[in-house]
């Protein structure tokens, strides 16, 4: 559910609430890309006691796709993240540790695929796993960064190589 509670945000004026075993998914519509590090950082939120108590499990994940969430066998949060040829990454911060009334960064969940990819779009995951209470998340943030340099970049390396075994001789 979307909340807007007065000065309960990290960014804007407005963040997502889930309760315990809740989970929603974003599916980016971009594919999964070979040889790319993925880094999604999520802020959770600490309303109160009562809202976000010890033990708070605020979760998120990266999947490869989304087919079949929301249905009775991805039927809560750790049957989604449980599922490793659906889960690329998963992280879960517990949010009672920030100040009451606030949000703070969880563990950036750093993700770096190989030269064969699942043919599949990235999705990003919201959920809750908690004992109880709510998770309250803002801010979702992801990178992808090509592990292989561009040709322009080889090709200038190369060259310098060139220059350099050249002057060597």
């Amino acid at each position: 559910f979307e909340e807007y509670i007065n000065g309960f945000v990290a960014v804007g004026t407005d963040h997502v609430g889930m309760g315990t075993g809740y989970y929603i998914w974003q599916d980016t519509g971009v594919a999964i890309a070979p040889n790319t590090t993925y880094t999604l950082t999520v802020a959770a939120g600490n309303r109160n006691a009562g809202f976000s108590p010890a033990g708070n499990a605020s979760t998120y994940a990266l999947l490869a796709g989304g087919t079949n969430l929301g249905a009775a066998s991805y039927a809560d949060t750790a049957a989604v993240v449980g599922d490793t040829n659906l889960t690329l990454a998963s992280g879960s911060v517990d949010a009672s540790t920030f100040e009451a009334s606030s949000f703070g960064d969880g563990a950036p969940l750093v993700f770096t695929t190989g030269a064969t990819v699942p043919n599949e779009n990235l999705v990003i995951l919201l959920g809750d796993n908690s004992a109880g209470g709510r998770s309250h998340f803002d801010n979702i943030r992801l990178d992808a960064v090509a592990a292989i340099p561009e040709a322009s970049s080889v090709l200038l390396s190369a060259l310098a190589g060139l220059f350099l075994l050249r002057r060597r001789r």
